[in-house]
Parts: C-alpha cells; sequence; structure tokens
C-alpha cells in the first residue's frame, strides 16, 4: 500500500515556497476528483500533516498513487509523495 508521505510533503514545501508557490495540494494522481485537497496556501499550511492526517478521509492506496502537487503561477509541478507501508 502507497501512502502519504508528509514529512517528504513539507520538505518540498518549504523548499519551493519561496520561488512562487501559490498552494500545494496532496491527492491520489488518479483520482484526483475525488481525492484532491489544499494543505498550504497563502504562506500556511491548512492541515496539520502528521501520521494520523487523512487526506480526503484516507490516508493510502493500493491502486493509485499518492502526490503533492505544487501551483506556481504559470506551471504545476507534480511530485510523487509516497511511502510504501
Amino acid at each position: 500500500m502507497k501512502v502519504y508521505n508528509y514529512e517528504k510533503a513539507k520538505e518540498a514545501i518549504e523548499k519551493y515556497k519561496s520561488l512562487g508557490l501559490k498552494f500545494a495540494m496532496l491527492g491520489m494522481d488518479e483520482d484526483w476528483g475525488w481525492t484532491g485537497e489544499t494543505i498550504w496556501a497563502k504562506g500556511k499550511y491548512l492541515e496539520d500533516l502528521n501520521e494520523n492526517t487523512t487526506i480526503a478521509g484516507i490516508k493510502g492506496s493500493t491502486w493509485a498513487t499518492p502526490v503533492l502537487k505544487l501551483d506556481f503561477k504559470d506551471h504545476i509541478l507534480t511530485i510523487n509523495c509516497y511511502t510504501n507501508e
């Protein structure tokens, strides 16, 4: 099972926030419409990313890929953001 890697997500946000990051979202790439949630916007975290956090009510998937989408003014960077449980 692939579960969200919240530490990796936080590291990426911290790395890119000074480069014009507008917001960051976590979700399952193959089921984005149902699972994508904004976790960081306007310079602050909207979710407390820890081992008990769920995104759209889930912590991971056996078939879909957990990803972090970083939205900038002119592009979106998608990063696989999971660990295997």
